[in-house]
């Protein structure tokens, strides 16, 4: 693999040593934080169509994509076996097997034994039987759970994981736990909060401030920051705020004073698109609540539009470091009312990357890394409504 216009940049098929000019595909990889397995996204011109008669890319073929920067030691190295060829668009001139084939990939994890031993789960925590079952992981990361199960595993390994012992994890907490692997091939199973709490992996800019977030910290540059809100059409217009719930009037309902103890607590934009006990997430439950039957709202739907309202789609230029589950601190500009450029107290601040994309695109010969970014709790600006709302009394 050679260094390709400031790039590291490579694709090996089947296990070759050899790889394609990288002006002749593009690909994209991803992650979220709610799959166990990345994706590959590829596409190839096969001018001749000898790849397909080769076999190139049938079911199962192994697909290395290594994709870094020159500059750094920074690198994605990611093993994937292809799933399926969607088709192919023909490249024109004589008709035959040609065309711009398009290939999707699953994560290498996915084609490995999963078959679970004749093992008993008895008498040990979630946390515990997880790190019985995948021992073999090199990057595990697991959060210590409470309480014992007893459980026997059976059938295909990441299923039971994902379906029996990820439910019981969340056991007794507000917050749930989630399952999946990152680019960086580590292995999370572990809670929300036990993310969102991570050191950030990096300090992002965008706009024209000047020393963002820290004075000299500003390391990537982001092109984008928008709004996201896909999946989210039904958003309950009720958010959990404090001790109370804060209407779309910006009114308060419930109580009339906030339980937060000062300013610097922040406003939770989560909301409970099940649960009718939504104020107390960010907090302590109510120790009357059934633990059980909130417990059975926690699915992946409901996670996704529950608990991440508040997002942000992001692009910078290719940055291997950024993964799902890693967490960002952005510093965001807005215009004053002179026109002048400062620091958005709202949207600056930490992010977690709920899902990673990143992208070669061989007919311009650049990459680039697109992120969507959650979060739980938002810092409103010192001068507005919400805040003065939510923690005078």
């Amino acid at each position: 693999m050679e260094d390709f216009l400031g790039y590291r940049i490579g694709l090996f098929v089947n296990n070759s040593s050899i790889s394609p000019s990288p002006n002749l595909y593009s690909f994209t990889v991803s992650d979220n934080i709610y799959s166990a397995f990345p994706q590959l996204d590829l596409q190839f011109p096969d001018a001749s169509g000898l790849f397909l008669e080769f076999g190139n890319f049938g079911q199962g073929v192994p697909l290395n994509i290594k994709f870094g920067v020159a500059a750094t030691s920074a690198m994605l190295d990611v093993d994937f076996r292809s799933s399926r060829r969607d088709y192919t668009r023909p490249a024109g001139g004589t008709p035959g097997l040609n065309g711009i084939l398009e290939v999707k990939g699953l994560h290498s994890s996915f084609y490995l034994n999963r078959k679970v031993p004749d093992a008993a789960l008895k008498k040990m925590t979630v946390s515990d039987a997880v790190k019985k079952l995948f021992s073999f992981e090199a990057k595990l990361k697991v959060e210590n759970t409470r309480g014992n199960i007893e459980s026997y595993a059976f059938d295909d390994l990441y299923f039971f994981t994902k379906d029996v012992l990820l439910p019981q994890a969340a056991s007794g907490k507000a917050r749930p736990y989630v399952f999946f692997r990152n680019l960086h091939d580590e292995l999370h199973f572990t809670s929300v909060d036990f993310l969102e709490n991570s050191a950030p992996a990096e300090n992002l800019l965008f706009g024209d401030i000047a020393g963002g977030i820290e004075e000299g910290n500003a390391y990537a540059t982001l092109n984008f920051f928008l709004p996201y809100n896909e999946g989210l059409e039904k958003t309950l217009n009720s958010f959990s705020v404090a001790g109370g719930i804060l209407k779309n009037d910006l009114s308060f309902g419930l109580i009339e004073k906030s339980v937060a103890s000062d300013a610097k607590d922040k406003i939770p934009v989560v909301v409970g698109t099940k649960i009718c006990n939504g104020r107390y997430f960010g907090r302590q439950f109510n120790p009357k609540v059934d633990y059980a039957d909130l417990n059975k709202a926690f699915c992946a739907d409901a996670m996704r539009a529950g608990f991440f309202v508040d997002k942000v789609f992001a692009g910078l230029p290719f940055h291997p470091n950024l993964a799902a589950g890693k967490t960002v601190n952005a510093a965001v500009s807005l215009l004053d009312s002179e026109g002048k450029p400062e620091l958005s107290e709202t949207f600056s601040g930490k992010w977690l990357i709920e899902q990673s994309f990143h992208s070669w695109d061989g007919t311009t010969n650049r990459g680039m890394t697109k992120l969507i970014l959650c979060r739980s709790s938002m810092k409103p600006r010192r001068d507005s409504i919400i805040m003065d709302r939510a923690f005078t009394g």
